[in-house]
C-alpha cells in the first residue's frame, strides 16, 4: 500500500481551480493557432510560402499544445489522487483495504460463473470493506479476449472487451447450494458492445420464475429448479429489474456458497462521474452516486432471509 500524506480538501480545491483555469485560458489560443497553422500548410502546398514559415508557425502551436496537455494532466492527476477516494470511502464504510492498483483474484471472478473464457483481465480501485456488518469486495473489472484478424497479406490481433464495469462480491451468513445464476439476456435493441448474454451451462437449464418481465429480461440457471424460488423472492426480482435501469448496464448475479456476485457491464469505471468535478464537494457527490447504488444492493440482500438472519 502506498504511503498517504495528510489530505487537505482546501489545498485540493485550490490546486484544481488553478489547473482548470489554466486549461480554460489556453483552449482558445490553441484553436486559433490550429486554424492559422492549417492555413499556412494550405498556402505551402499552393507554393506561396516556404517550409521555414511552416516550421515557425508550428512552434507556438506545439508550445501551447504542450502547456494545455500539462494543465489537463494536472487535472487528471488530482482526480486520480487515491487520497480523495480513501477519504470518502473511510467516511462511508468500515474500510479494511483500498488499493487502486490491485488486481482482483481471478479465482474470485471464476467463482462468479460468468460463463465466458477471457484472455486478459484488468482491475483497479480494489475495495474491501464492511457495511452494516456485511463484508464485501468491490473493484473495477475489465475482461477481454484476443481475436486474430486475418487479411490478404497480413494479420493483426484485436482486443475485444467482454465485460467492463463494477464487480461486487458480498459475503453472506448462509450458504446457497447449488448455485443460482441470473444473467441479463441480450436485448433485440442491444447496442454494439452490450453484454452478450449468458451461455447456458450443460448441467443447467433455464428456470422460469413466473414473472414475465423478469423472465424476458434475465436467464435464470440452477442445478436445482427449486432453489431459485427460495432465493429470488418477488420483491427481490422487482428490485433487480429496477436496479437494471438505474445501473444503465447489463447485470449478472451469482449466488454460490456463502458469496453473492453482482457484476454490472456498463462500460465505465467505478466513480467515473467524479472526473468532471470542480471541487472536493462535487467529487464527493459524484462518488456518492455509485456508493449509494452499492449500499442499496447490500440493503436489499440483507432483507433476504435465505442469505442473512433478520436484523
Amino acid at each position: 500500500m502506498e504511503r498517504r500524506e495528510p489530505f487537505c480538501r482546501d489545498t485540493f480545491d485550490a490546486e484544481l481551480k488553478v489547473a482548470q483555469e489554466k486549461s480554460k485560458r489556453l483552449r482558445p489560443f490553441r484553436t486559433v493557432f490550429l486554424i492559422v497553422s492549417g492555413l499556412v500548410v494550405i498556402a505551402s502546398f499552393a507554393g506561396r510560402i516556404s517550409e521555414w514559415a511552416i516550421l515557425i508557425s508550428l512552434i507556438p502551436l506545439v508550445f501551447l499544445g504542450a502547456q494545455a496537455g500539462k494543465a489537463r494532466s494536472s487535472i487528471t492527476k488530482l482526480m486520480r489522487d487515491t487520497r480523495l477516494r480513501h477519504d470518502v470511502l473511510k467516511d462511508t464504510f468500515d474500510l479494511i483495504e483500498y488499493d487502486p492498483h490491485r488486481l482482483i483474484d481471478e479465482s474470485l471472478l471464476q467463482e462468479g460463473r460468468f460463463n465466458y473464457h477471457w484472455d486478459s483481465r484488468f482491475s483497479r480501485d480494489y475495495i474491501r470493506a464492511r457495511y452494516r456488518g456485511v463484508e464485501f469486495v468491490l473493484a473495477d473489472v475489465e475482461l477481454s479476449i484476443f481475436h486474430l484478424q486475418m487479411r490478404s497479406r497480413s494479420s493483426s490481433t484485436a482486443n475485444i472487451v467482454l465485460f467492463k464495469g463494477p464487480w461486487l462480491v458480498i459475503t453472506s451468513q448462509k450458504e446457497i447450494c447449488p448455485s443460482v445464476v441470473i444473467s441479463q439476456r441480450k436485448s433485440p435493441k442491444a447496442k454494439k458492445g452490450e453484454f452478450p448474454g449468458l451461455k447456458p451451462l450443460k448441467t443447467e437449464s433455464d428456470v422460469q420464475m413466473e414473472n414475465l418481465a423478469f423472465d424476458e429480461t434475465f436467464w435464470t440457471f440452477s442445478d436445482d429448479s427449486l432453489m431459485p424460488y427460495r432465493v429470488l423472492t418477488p420483491h427481490f426480482m422487482e428490485f433487480i429489474l429496477l436496479a437494471r435501469e438505474a445501473a444503465d448496464g447489463a447485470k449478472h448475479v451469482c449466488f454460490t456458497g456463502d458469496r453473492v456476485h453482482v457484476a454490472v457491464h456498463n462500460g465505465r469505471n467505478l466513480f467515473g462521474l467524479c472526473q468532471k468535478a470542480k471541487n472536493f464537494s462535487e467529487f464527493r457527490a459524484g462518488m456518492e452516486q455509485d456508493i449509494n447504488y452499492i449500499k442499496a444492493i447490500i440493503d436489499e440482500f440483507l432483507l433476504n432471509e435465505q442469505l442473512f438472519d433478520p436484523q
